[in-house]
């Protein structure tokens, strides 16, 4: 009958004492197995705080994203709107400078004929004025002739009449 080893509690016929080294063999495996059963739990246990602590940093992470992807559509559509607006306002600047352009040009056309008719009434002034000083002395001069031959009363009342006309004519002209 097979009786219990005394040392090492094995049911072995075989048990000798050379056979107490590989008792003590065997305990220090299986104090070492459930050393690396205990490390493995720790690990596994620590693995799993770790991927819960790597699922909540990825749930954070999303979140950050679509935050970010949320500011960056607003932007989007704000720069987008912006170069909308930007668009509109050049374009109402180029037409406000065309519009300025051509009412300059205008302008300036209008400045060269008013001036043009100026030098034109100035220089038909002048001829006027001349005209005028021409027919002054030229009147003197007749009315001088006919003052000197004054031998019949119908050349005083033509000379009255003349006179008056060439009065009435440089008030005319000095008017213009």
């Amino acid at each position: 009958m097979m009786g219990n080893c005394k040392e090492c509690g094995c049911l072995c016929n075989n048990c000798n004492t050379n056979s107490l080294d590989l008792h003590h063999d065997i305990e220090v495996l299986n104090a070492s197995l459930k050393e690396s059963r205990l490390t493995i739990s720790n690990l596994k246990k620590e693995l799993k705080v770790s991927q819960e602590m790597l699922e909540e940093a990825e749930m954070r992470h999303q979140k950050e994203t679509t935050k970010y992807n949320d500011r960056y559509d607003i932007l989007l559509n704000n720069h987008r709107r912006l170069e909308v607006i930007n668009h509109n306002l050049e374009d109402k600047i180029l037409a406000l400078v065309q519009d300025y352009d051509s009412e300059k040009e205008a302008t300036m056309e209008i400045h060269e004929e008013i001036h043009r008719k100026l030098k034109a009434a100035d220089k038909r002034v002048e001829d006027v004025v001349l005209e005028k000083d021409t027919l002054a002395a030229q009147c003197r001069v007749v009315m001088d002739l006919l003052r000197k031959c004054q031998t019949d009363v119908n050349v005083n009342k033509v000379l009255v009449r003349y006179s008056l006309g060439i009065q009435g004519y440089g008030v005319a002209k000095a008017a213009m």
